[in-house]
């Protein structure tokens, strides 16, 4: 598996967290949404039983501009 993640910015969510969106392109195979999706969350999930602590469980996933490229936004939240 060659795939490749690229950082493209985040957007702060004030207490509730932030948006991340991470390029996610692999130059020799096709990426779908899917295997994006099930290459990057096990990398960011975090989960937490104590309120107001911080939480990653949701990577949302949309195409990228060709076969080889899923744009992912990682959700940083906390348990407020």
């Amino acid at each position: 598996m060659t795939m490749e993640i690229v950082k493209i910015g985040s957007v702060d969510l004030g207490c509730e967290g932030r948006d991340e969106y991470v390029l996610v392109r692999d130059r020799e195979d096709e990426v779908t949404q899917k295997r994006a999706r099930d290459h990057v969350l096990p990398l960011v999930y975090r989960n937490t039983p104590e309120p107001g602590e911080y939480y990653c469980n949701t990577v949302r996933t949309m195409p990228g501009e060709t076969d080889d490229e899923v744009i992912c936004i990682i959700q940083h939240r906390f348990d407020n």
